[in-house]
């Protein structure tokens, strides 16, 4: 494994702090949360089944309810049987105002009091405790019919779904109970209680307004009889007598007064004598005077019955006279006759001459009269008309009040027409059947609805738990929360496992683990794996025991020189995981020993060499603080070509950072899902402060699989060789 971080190249570090500098890992961001899912798989599995069962319970517990759905239509405006506007105010019908209304009336506590006391719901126990028994608590009064009724309301409202039909004017009005019988009633129940309450309310404004209109033609008829009382009383005391006018069209043209209408009749009169007076002088002087006598003459009915028996008779004697002579006597007898009537129409003639001048008289008589008449008639008018000035004002009034009243008559009569027809824009389409079975709980829906929930419930939680956790549990946490490259990943190993017989075995997961780690230290230097290396944790129990053993045999295995030194002066566990004493050793060497060789331990089989703690000192930072380690250290790195320290833990001691200034290099050791990101940077930034070279850190305790990662892939195939 290379090590792509600069700041391990001891050739171009020269700033300890960019140990803490590393790039963040490349993973997408879909397969970060993923594998976050993943590493907490068993919790969300967890509050799966919780979801599951809580659904499972829920639906058997669960009342099974009966929808009966019941279709509306709501018209826009009313079909109109008669065309009286202004009875009722006009609804908005352009915009969706009205249909809101309609909605809110449907859903409405007057609507559901109204189905309840139509059905005695207040009775139903269905309806009121949901198809089970009323839990009555002991010693509670009963409840009233006034809480029973108020219950029932409450659950007509609440089992009521009023679901418009999209771009319709269609309203499905549904009802839910525990009783099929009683979902359909309710829901038929509804819907009649709405056509009625809607017609209901029309009549309502309508007798408003009969009501209201009543009253004004009521007081406006006792204004109108005060008027018309005042008119007459006014003209019977002032003795002004009118007469009603006929118009064109035979209406009445108004009043008039009669001493008016017979100056005008008197004085179209008198124009007609003064006409015939003139004429008349005309006719009895000079030319005039004959030629009307003429013209009389011819036109008198004597004259011209005398005139037709003269020809008549002159016809006769003009006949005798060719027979006899005028002695004869019928001659003469005719001569006679004809005699006399001459005589009479000269008589007659001077008649008719005498007339033209007793004409001219008698129209002169006529005019003079009627001039009289009518000079007499004007004084009266003007006196009328001076005294009409209040009457027409009473009258006037009279004919306004008169006229209100005729209107307002008119109106209350198209009230009533209106208020009894009776037309509704709301009628049933569809009435509500029996329900066949209940649509609710539905136990699919409700197991996939808890499964969903309890899933997402612990998605949710198990992000949470994830965003929280501040411990160090793969790689890319090693990388972007303390800022070491990773050397290398350790499995986790049963807790019945020896970790000795498990690094004999040259085929285990663990021995292959820690070839890789070996590997990398392998390129973190340009001359191999540093001669000095300590091996150090945060805290306790992290496995660097361990990793300091494997790493010490490995090199060993290689044939190289190697030491191990266990370097916990204050809880040793070399020599109890090696079986070796610990009467002497690293202590022994740092309070002045020359003897090193004495200290060691060889491993027989083997080149690696083993220094316990030796002595457990009253203070082991003393002892490291001084210059005894630099020269043990120079001293066993003439006999040994790597020499591997076992260091305490860093919080809390100064051991290992002493340590760790004195050697070429250290190897931080991190426990998967243990260590704390926080506890881990502090403590690397203890050894940077004491200027120790931090190379990168091995990542103890590991399980791959558990958490989504493909690293066990090489520990599964040495499985596979050691089973072969």
């Amino acid at each position: 494994m290379t090590v792509d971080n600069p700041a391990i190249d001891p050739a171009q570090d020269t700033d300890p702090v960019r140990y803490l500098v590393q790039p963040e890992g490349s993973e997408n961001p879909l397969t970060t949360y993923m594998l976050m899912l993943y590493r907490r798989k068993w919790l969300i599995l967890g509050f799966a089944a919780a979801g599951l069962l809580a659904a499972l319970l829920i639906t058997l517990n669960a009342t099974r309810l009966y929808r009966a759905t019941a279709s509306i239509e709501i018209q826009r405006e009313a079909a109109r049987v008669v065309d009286q506007k202004g009875v009722e105010p006009p609804s908005s019908v352009g915009s969706m105002e009205f249909y809101q209304t309609q909605y809110g009336l449907l859903r409405s506590r007057a609507l559901a009091e109204q189905v309840v006391r139509k059905l005695r719901l207040s009775q139903n126990t269905t309806l009121l405790y949901g198809g089970k028994a009323p839990d009555q608590p002991s010693g509670a009064a009963a409840p009233t019919r006034k809480m029973l009724e108020e219950r029932a309301i409450g659950a007509v409202q609440a089992g009521l779904v009023v679901s418009p039909v999209r771009g319709s004017g269609l309203v499905e009005v549904s009802f839910s109970s525990a009783d099929p019988q009683l979902s359909a009633q309710v829901a038929n129940a509804i819907a009649d209680a709405f056509i009625e309450s809607t017609l209901a309310r029309r009549l309502d404004a309508t007798s408003y307004a009969r009501d209201f209109l009543g009253r004004q033609l009521e007081a406006l008829r006792g204004r109108l009889e005060d008027s018309e009382r005042r008119v007459v009383e006014y003209a019977n005391r002032e003795g002004l007598i009118t007469i009603q006018t006929p118009g064109k069209s035979g209406e009445s043209a108004g009043e008039q007064d009669l001493a008016a209408i017979d100056l005008a009749a008197l004085n179209t009169a008198l124009a007609e004598a003064r006409a015939d007076r003139i004429a008349a002088a005309a006719r009895s002087t000079g030319q005039g005077a004959q030629s009307a006598a003429l013209a009389k003459s011819l036109a008198d009915p004597a004259i011209a019955s005398l005139r037709q028996t003269r020809a008549d008779l002159a016809s006769q004697l003009a006949k005798l006279r060719v027979q006899f002579k005028s002695d004869y006597p019928q001659v003469q007898a005719t001569e006679r006759q004809i005699a006399e009537i001459d005589r009479q129409l000269a008589s007659q003639q001077g008649l008719v001459t005498s007339s033209v001048g007793a004409d001219y008289r008698a129209a002169v008589e006529r005019e003079s009269e009627l001039q009289a008449r009518v000079d007499a008639l004007k004084g009266n008018v003007l006196n009328n008309r001076s005294r009409s000035i209040q009457y027409n004002i009473l009258q006037r009034e009279a004919d306004t009040n008169r006229e209100q009243y005729q209107a307002l008559l008119q109106r209350f009569k198209e009230v009533g027409i209106a208020g009894g027809v009776g037309v509704n824009n709301i009628s049933i389409v569809d009435r509500a059947m029996v329900p066949s079975g209940p649509y609710t709980p539905r136990p699919l829906v409700n197991l996939l609805v808890g499964l969903a929930l309890g899933t997402a419930l612990g998605a949710a939680l198990a992000l949470l738990l994830a965003q929280l956790d501040e411990t160090v549990g793969t790689p890319h946490d090693l990388q972007s929360k303390v800022g070491l490259p990773l050397l290398g990943s350790v499995p986790l190993m049963s807790s019945d496992t020896n970790i000795i017989d498990e690094l004999d075995d040259r085929r285990s997961t663990l021995v292959e683990a820690y070839n890789s780690v070996q590997t990398s230290l392998r390129f973190s230097t340009s001359h191999g794996v540093p001669r000095t290396l300590v091996i150090t944790s945060a805290r306790p129990a992290e496995g660097k025991t361990t990793t300091s053993v494997a790493i010490a045999r490995n090199l060993a295995l290689l044939g190289t020189r190697t030491l191990l030194v266990d370097g916990d002066m204050r809880n040793p566990s070399i020599h109890r995981s090696l079986g070796l004493p610990n009467s002497k050793g690293l202590s022994d060497a740092l309070t002045g020993v020359e003897n090193l060789g004495g200290l060691i331990h060889r491993m027989e089989g083997s080149s690696l060499a083993v220094m316990s703690s030796g002595p457990l000192p009253p203070n082991p930072a003393e002892l490291l603080a001084g210059r005894r380690l630099d020269a043990v250290l120079q001293a066993l790195e003439k006999d040994f070509d790597h020499i591997v320290i076992d260091g305490p833990p860093v919080l809390g001691l100064a051991d290992s950072p002493l340590i760790s200034s004195h050697v070429e290099a250290t190897v931080f050791v991190i426990a998967a899902n243990e260590t704390r990101s926080k506890a881990a940077r502090i403590a690397i930034r203890r050894l940077l402060d004491a200027r120790g070279r931090v190379l990168g850190a091995v990542l103890t305790k590991f399980n791959a699989q558990q958490i989504g990662y493909d690293y066990g892939y090489s520990y599964e195939y040495g499985d596979r060789r050691r089973n072969a």
